[in-house]
């Protein structure tokens, strides 16, 4: 494997990844840790279209190609996401708000220990996520906010 389209997709839609290497057969497998992906297209020796399923579980994954000849190939490091899929704000408790502060946490904004509340400490860390991501400046997961999140 040479390259991957991207390091990274959200869950909260069929997403495509394409796989470019070489040599790789029209029969060829992959797989995304233990899950073999059902739906591969061939693209010539050299490319691999997966499509990953909406809801596909979050992780990093290591992602696979095997020829029928036993030739394999590896890359480290593939993210699926938790994609967020409602509007969120203050006074909401469930688990996207959960992966929306380790969200806002990993890029910096947000310190508390992440649990599933929407509380004011969630509201000021996207506040300023929003404004250095030059978003309108809500304070809660609108749809803009929801697709900057689910593709950057």
């Amino acid at each position: 494997i040479d390259s991957l389209s991207s390091s990274f997709v959200s869950n909260n839609s069929d997403r495509e990844l394409t796989i470019t290497g070489g040599d790789f057969n029209q029969s060829a497998k992959v797989w995304f840790g233990n899950n073999r992906m059902s739906d591969v297209t061939w693209n010539g020796s050299t490319s691999l279209l997966v499509k990953i399923p909406a809801g596909f579980a979050p992780g990093n994954y290591t992602v696979k190609v095997k020829n029928p000849s036993g030739d394999r190939a590896v890359q480290r490091g593939f993210i699926i996401r938790v994609g967020f899929t409602e509007t969120l704000s203050v006074g909401d408790s469930h688990a996207q708000v959960k992966a929306l502060e380790k969200r806002l946490s990993t890029a910096g904004y947000f310190t508390a220990e992440p649990d599933t509340t929407f509380d004011s400490d969630t509201e000021e860390a996207l506040v300023r996520y929003q404004t250095d991501n030059f978003l309108q400046v809500t304070g809660r997961v609108d749809a803009n906010t929801r697709y900057y999140l689910n593709n950057n």
